[in-house]
């Protein structure tokens, strides 16, 4: 595939693909706010425990106050990690109404990684807030097969969550730059799997570990492993844009018929998770990666958020 002329990998001899980050945050904080009426702020960037050992520098030099200081907002954590990894863009995905978001991320560059702020209505869910980036992205120009075109990869991180090591991305797109899968997962250790997407894996012959698949917020789970960051090409990207279309597509079909019909329609909340399992099923190869020392800890409940404010949140990382 090619990509539009503005994207073009400016890296000589084409070494590698431009990387586009998604920072989703169409979202409400339903689970947050709950019962939280001094919560006025944006989740994305509610100020959080400052645990980062190095940031990057481009991260120091725009935000210096905050990454010198005791705590910075969370959504700092997702930027300085997608720095870390050279990507070219970063897409915000938000709404109009979240002003203090946009105007905290109102730079048009963060170092040489542009920002590109899309606003958009209310979504049903984050894949559609995703697939709004991505065809804000592909859809810009025509697309057509190219051999000698470097084409474009993808990075998802959620901008709720802290994670480190601060190269998780970098890895993540070394794995997938040197493997002909089309997802790679990084994963991380969890001991409450009710809040997560756990992942069962496999290894190959040649040392990958290979998804098998993904149970969604499960009650009761053997497995110790979840993701909460990814990379991909541009098949899964468009297998999630057409996944989005086609669940809104079934669900406007049940609306006007007033019946329920079976098939490929998810019912209930469609998560991320749900579209990398069907993917598996479609014959897309996801692979993953562990960060055996890395930690993660997501704000998006009261009692979480406490945790991330306070210095216990050092303890973690």
């Amino acid at each position: 595939m090619s990509i539009p002329e503005t994207l073009k990998n400016t890296i000589p001899g084409g070494q590698r693909p431009q990387r586009v980050g998604i920072f989703a945050a169409a979202g409400n904080a339903t689970r947050l706010k709950q019962g939280q009426t001094h919560i006025t702020a944006s989740k994305e960037i509610l100020r959080v425990r400052n645990i980062r050992q190095q940031w990057h520098p481009c991260m120091q030099r725009s935000h210096p106050l905050d990454t010198a200081g005791t705590d910075t907002p969370v959504g700092n954590y997702l930027i300085d990690s997608f720095l870390h990894a050279d990507v070219d863009q970063c897409i915000i995905v938000t709404r109009a109404e979240k002003v203090d978001l946009l105007n905290y991320y109102s730079a048009k560059s963060i170092g040489d990684m542009r920002i590109q702020r899309i606003t958009v209505s209310p979504t049903p869910g984050t894949p559609w807030t995703i697939a709004h980036g991505l065809q804000s992205l592909l859809h810009s120009e025509p697309y057509c097969s190219s051999d000698s075109d470097p084409g474009v990869t993808f990075a998802l991180g959620f901008p709720d969550i802290i994670t480190t090591p601060e190269d998780v991305f970098q890895r993540l797109f070394m794995q997938l730059g040197s493997s002909r899968c089309d997802v790679v997962l990084g994963l991380f250790r969890v001991d409450n799997p009710q809040k997560y997407d756990m992942v069962q894996f496999e290894s190959s012959p040649n040392g990958r570990q290979h998804v098998t698949g993904i149970d969604i917020k499960p009650e009761v789970c053997d497995g110790e492993w979840t993701w909460v960051c990814a990379v991909w090409n541009i098949t899964f990207s468009q297998y999630l844009i057409e996944f989005t279309n086609s669940q809104a597509k079934l669900s406007s079909d049940q609306d006007n018929s007033g019946e329920h019909r079976s098939g490929e329609h998810v019912s209930g909340e469609v998560y991320v998770g749900n579209i990398l399992t069907a993917a598996l099923s479609d014959g897309l190869n996801i692979e993953c990666l562990r960060f055996e020392q890395g930690g993660v800890l997501d704000i998006g409940t009261p009692a979480d958020l406490e945790l991330a404010q306070s210095a216990a949140a050092e303890k973690l990382f």
